[in-house]
């Protein structure tokens, strides 16, 4: 099992990051690679190609502000039936909102969101959503296969109102490929305080 741990950066990772990440349950043969780029979508196209040329079996993104179990890895490799699977993950600023989503699509208006955040979350299971942030998730590599092949080796290309993240769950979802997310995994999202699911009031 070979698995591409891939984590875009400006350069800067915070101590509790590289702590998460070194202390990280993995099978052999995985491997961390670093883009520094200040374009997150040119990093995850990048971090992209090296999985699939590599022989890689995943795509595991880790953002450099995170903080995680050490058995996150595994716990996403284990949900059934995800093609991408991730952990929720919670804005560092604003109300706090979880980073995954019940509808993504084209917005229509310039006054519309590209997506529906999933606020009432249900806790300590697992769940389908229409898109998630990519702070924390695991990719199969067949879907990235297939999005390179389709989108021309840019399946994290931003496009009309979306980042990179949604528009890579968009496309993906397109696809026929399901996203499920593990709500029993603890992240912490690190700003000037560490964020966590307690800071979230919907």
């Amino acid at each position: 099992m070979k698995i591409l741990i891939g984590m875009p950066t400006l350069g800067k990772i915070p101590v509790k990051t590289v702590a998460s990440l070194l202390a990280l349950d993995r099978p052999a043969g995985s491997e961390i690679g670093f883009v520094a780029n200040s374009l997150v979508y040119d990093a995850r196209n990048e971090l992209c190609q090296r999985a699939v040329n590599g022989g890689f079996d995943y795509l595991f993104f880790v953002d450099s502000d995170m903080i995680f179990p050490s058995d996150t890895l595994t716990k996403l490799m284990n949900l059934k039936g995800a093609d991408i699977a991730t952990a929720v993950c919670y804005a560092r600023k604003g109300k706090h909102e979880p980073c995954v989503y019940k509808a993504v699509h084209k917005r229509t208006l310039l006054k519309e969101s590209s997506a529906e955040v999933y606020t009432d979350i249900p806790q300590g299971c697992c769940f389908e959503v229409a898109g998630c942030g990519m702070a924390i998730c695991l990719i199969r590599i067949y879907v990235l296969k297939a999005l390179c092949k389709k989108y021309k080796n840019t399946p994290f290309e931003p496009f009309g109102n979306m980042g990179e993240d949604l528009a890579f769950c968009y496309r993906a979802r397109k696809m026929g490929f399901k996203i499920l997310a593990d709500s029993s995994i603890d992240i912490g999202h690190i700003g000037e305080s560490v964020i966590t699911r307690e800071d979230y009031k919907p």
